[in-house]
């Protein structure tokens, strides 16, 4: 929400798009490629023709997965201050927050290299 998409048009950029705004773009007619980009993750590149006078809509979104690791990140610290409050284990308290931490940054971790043109949905 706080960072602009950067349009890119047959992989040269073609303008900026803040959050929820809306822009026009001319193009020539003909097949071409379309992709938005946020710092080095983006969106998929999707192959679209448009014809002379014809109008073509796009839509993007953001993370489309935040909210859901969010909650099991909330989750998560909750499970752990729930069991670090009535478990004084040194084991509990060592391997717990592994068990939860991990999976959640090794998420972050493939959205920032292997999935990175996954991070935004354009439709």
């Amino acid at each position: 929400m706080l960072r602009n998409y950067k349009v890119y048009l047959d992989e040269k950029e073609i303008g900026v798009i803040a959050n929820g705004q809306t822009k026009a773009f001319d193009i020539s007619p003909g097949v071409h490629s379309v992709r938005l980009k946020i710092d080095w993750v983006g969106s998929q590149k999707l192959m679209f023709e448009i014809a002379d006078g014809e109008e073509k809509t796009f839509s993007v979104k953001g993370f489309v997965n935040s909210k859901v690791h969010i909650i099991l990140f909330l989750l998560s610290l909750i499970v752990l201050g729930i069991t670090l409050f009535f478990n004084d284990s040194i084991y509990t308290s060592v391997w717990l927050p592994y068990c939860f931490g991990v999976p959640l940054l090794l998420i972050i971790i493939y959205y920032m290299t292997i999935g990175r043109n996954k991070y935004l949905t354009l439709r």
